[in-house]
């Protein structure tokens, strides 16, 4: 079992080295992680490691956590790979170290959790990023990204455009609990570009969409994540609507390499899409994949056409030419990915 799980790590491993980035640039260099228990922040310094590791390069990781560790996270404090403090993001941060790269991935990010927690996703996006962007300018911290979110488009099902770029500007609606995570996710970026103009600091954030793969957490309420958590347990596979509904996702390999090109590529103040365009599925289509990679024959797909579904948006596609502008694509298709994942969490 454990030697298919590093079979899956190793494809990984190997995609981000196949970036062909110039990972010489972070040798000995420090980064700080806020959010490091999450899944995409976790496996960026997992994945980072690994491969800073066979390029025989040294690299230096601190992270911010609240919340219990991930797997991930366990393996590399047990290794001593990343030092980790305690910190409460909404109150003044006073840290002794300084850090070269901060990547503010400190965030409620479950759907779920928007309406439960509301106060608590506003004040992390907001207050959080700000007591950030202080203790940067303080530390003097050559380079901050942030870790935004598609969700900061809102409904964009009125536009006439097909594709949407970094400057497309959708519904988000104030009235509703549901838009906090949105409005507080696009106040941290502007809260990026407006401290960067006062304090010249290098800023940049990126806008992840439907990111997926192992270790992510399940059934938080994002559709990929219900449906791979109903499949581990044999369950049928649940979809609330009609099932036509788009949305482009994009594997972890895919993502961090992204995250890495801004980091190392990006251009001052800039926000850059890392979505996957090319793997644009229907929710019905998603549960069809994540099904045959299962190899369940019994279970079955259920559409719930009388279910209160959420926005539309994603039947747009969000543009990635920004980011390939510096050399990015996506490499991992759905089929891929969700077949990896899905080994991964199995075995």
């Amino acid at each position: 079992m454990k030697v298919l799980k590093q079979t899956v790590e190793d494809k990984i491993i190997k995609n981000v080295l196949n970036s062909k980035l110039p990972f010489h640039k972070l040798r000995n260099k420090k980064i700080l992680v806020t959010g490091c228990n999450g899944f995409v922040s976790s496996s960026f310094i997992y994945y980072l490691h690994k491969v800073m590791k066979k390029k025989k390069y040294r690299i230096y990781f601190y992270g911010i956590r609240r919340n219990k560790r991930n797997n991930y996270l366990k393996k590399l404090e047990k290794n001593k790979i990343i030092k980790v403090f305690k910190v409460d993001l909404n109150k003044k941060i006073n840290l002794k170290i300084k850090p070269d790269i901060l990547l503010h991935a400190a965030s409620i990010t479950s759907p779920v959790e928007y309406s439960k927690k509301p106060t608590e996703v506003l004040l992390t996006n907001a207050i959080g990023t700000i007591n950030l962007l202080n203790f940067s300018i303080k530390q003097k911290i050559n380079k901050f990204l942030l870790l935004s979110s598609g969700e900061v488009y809102g409904d964009m099902s009125f536009s006439k455009k097909h594709i949407f770029d970094e400057n497309s500007l959708g519904d988000l609606n104030p009235s509703k609990l549901s838009s906090n995570y949105g409005i507080s996710k696009k106040f941290a970026e502007n809260a990026l570009i407006s401290w960067s103009n006062k304090y010249n600091i290098f800023t940049n954030s990126v806008r992840l969409f439907h990111t997926y793969g192992p270790e992510m957490k399940l059934n938080d309420g994002r559709i990929h994540s219900d449906l791979v958590h109903n499949i581990l347990r044999n369950k049928n596979l649940i979809i609330k609507g009609d099932g036509k509904t788009k949305r482009s996702f994009c594997y972890i390999s895919d993502a961090i390499t992204g995250m890495l090109t801004v980091i190392l590529k990006g251009k001052k103040n800039e926000i850059y899409n890392v979505s996957n365009p090319s793997q644009m599925l229907s929710v019905k289509d998603l549960a069809n994949t994540i099904l045959k990679y299962s190899k369940i024959k019994k279970l079955k797909i259920k559409i719930m056409k009388n279910s209160k579904k959420r926005n539309n948006f994603f039947y747009k596609k969000p543009s990635i030419k920004k980011l390939k502008l510096l050399g990015w694509t996506p490499k991992i298709t759905c089929k891929e990915g969700f077949a990896e994942t899905i080994k991964y969490f199995k075995n």
